[in-house]
């Protein structure tokens, strides 16, 4: 007996799973028989798991989890309805939705889980072709990988291979039954108009229009991989970090913007946009003077400092004044302040506070004479400009006594083994 191709594949998907095994659940078709292949091929049926998104933004959403929900009981499967909320700014709804559907997905898997998604055949195709024309590169159209990790697990589309209408004749021929988004025809979302109006245009020419793309998805991921590993050992070898890149390699050819691109791919900001990568570059050769600030994700910029690039992540206001127990470290605007015993501040005097910088701050240096502000001690420091903002200052007795890891003033000085030597570790990683 010939094995089912569609369960077949499925089942392979399934052959190294050790946990449990979640399976995205629209209660569309391709979900549909997602789900009912693996809970054939899968041996305890108690490990499976369907995860519904409701993305609330139709009406009748609150129905298709009763749908999800009533087929995962007919056919004993556990069925987990995850409610998401979608911007209304910003975005297109299509890649809000999908970027909340991921997040939600993500949050639910844990070590050693295995997510299965439905995506078939046609919907690499648009995929592919939606992201030509938008403009991407040889990862984009790379197309939707078979398997990649998420979260703390593994995401595979063991349908992948499989033309939608296949999906269609294996549902039927089990008299399966599912729901029909009508959303999915409005030409005025991106994708629906490639699936409705373009392809089967395509496909007039080319019957086999789909394969097509596919098949140049296939060829451009290969290209892809040999590109980044050898973007990847152009950035190791100048030193580039997580968070830091060096203004030099963007020296204005063509790999500029590959080698932006790859690095902010590295800290986990994929697909930012070609434009955005053309405002980086252009920024970081303007004036040394100017200090230029990009968006590139929610709340992370790309800023320019001593001859590199720093990814930056926003941070809220600090508060306005925190007590701080020399002997233990204190958080402070994601990093930590911390004291360890050696010559610095004196650590016998009163009550000691930390408070924010908030401009004109002076203190008196040992050995000097007047007093030097603030500002220009972070100046002269070499400290980036968005850590100046708000960097904490160390009070006694509500007179300014040290900028941590920077200066002392000379009436807290302790020489001796037994002050405390202060330093603030900034934590900058945006990824």
């Amino acid at each position: 007996m010939v094995a089912d191709p569609i369960e077949a594949a499925v089942a392979a998907a399934l052959a190294a799973a050790r946990g449990r095994i979640l399976v995205g659940f629209s209660g569309g078709l391709d979900s549909t028989v997602l789900l009912h292949a693996a809970a054939s091929a899968v041996g305890d049926r108690r490990r499976l798991i369907a995860v519904h998104v409701d993305h609330g933004l139709q009406s009748v959403s609150a129905s298709w989890a009763r749908h999800c929900r009533v087929v995962c009981e007919r056919s004993g499967i556990a069925c987990l309805v995850e409610r998401v909320r979608i911007p209304t700014t910003g975005e297109s709804v299509e890649q809000a939705a999908r970027r909340a559907r991921y997040r939600a997905f993500a949050a639910r898997i844990d070590a050693g889980d295995l997510l299965l998604l439905a995506h078939h055949c046609d919907d690499q195709a648009e995929t592919v072709l939606w992201r030509l024309l938008r403009g991407g590169g040889s990862r984009a159209l790379a197309g939707m990988p078979a398997r990649r990790t998420i979260g703390a697990g593994e995401l595979k589309r063991p349908l992948l291979p499989f033309a939608r209408s296949e999906l269609v004749a294996w549902a039927r021929a089990r008299h399966l039954e599912w729901i029909d988004d009508a959303s999915n025809t409005e030409l005025r979302f991106e994708r629906n108009f490639l699936r409705h109006a373009v392809l089967p245009v395509l496909r007039r020419q080319w019957p086999n229009a789909e394969r097509r793309l596919v098949g140049a998805a296939a060829r451009a991921r290969a290209e892809a991989a040999w590109l980044e590993t050898t973007l990847d050992e152009r950035l190791d070898a100048t030193g580039a970090s997580r968070t830091w890149l060096p203004i030099a390699l963007l020296d204005g050819t063509d790999s500029a913007i590959l080698l932006l691109r790859r690095w902010l791919e590295r800290a986990g900001l994929p697909g930012v946009r070609e434009r955005v990568l053309h405002e980086i570059v252009r920024q970081a050769q303007a004036s040394a003077e100017r200090s230029p600030v990009v968006h590139v994700g929610d709340a992370v910029s790309v800023r320019r400092h001593d001859g590199g690039l720093h990814l930056v992540r926003s941070f809220a206001a600090p508060p306005a004044q925190r007590v701080w127990q020399l002997e233990c470290g204190l958080g402070w605007q994601d990093g930590t302040l911390e004291a360890h015993r050696g010559p610095g501040i004196d650590g016998s005097l009163a009550a000691v506070t930390v408070e924010p910088r908030r401009g004109g701050e002076r203190l008196r240096l040992p050995g000097q004479r007047g007093s030097r502000s603030v500002k220009r001690l972070l100046h002269d420091a070499h400290v980036p400009r968005w850590l100046r903002v708000h960097y904490p200052l160390v009070y006694v007795d509500e007179r300014l006594a040290a900028v941590p890891g920077i200066a002392i003033d000379a009436a807290f000085v302790d020489a001796s083994a037994h002050g405390w030597q202060l330093s603030w570790s900034a934590l900058e990683d945006a990824g």
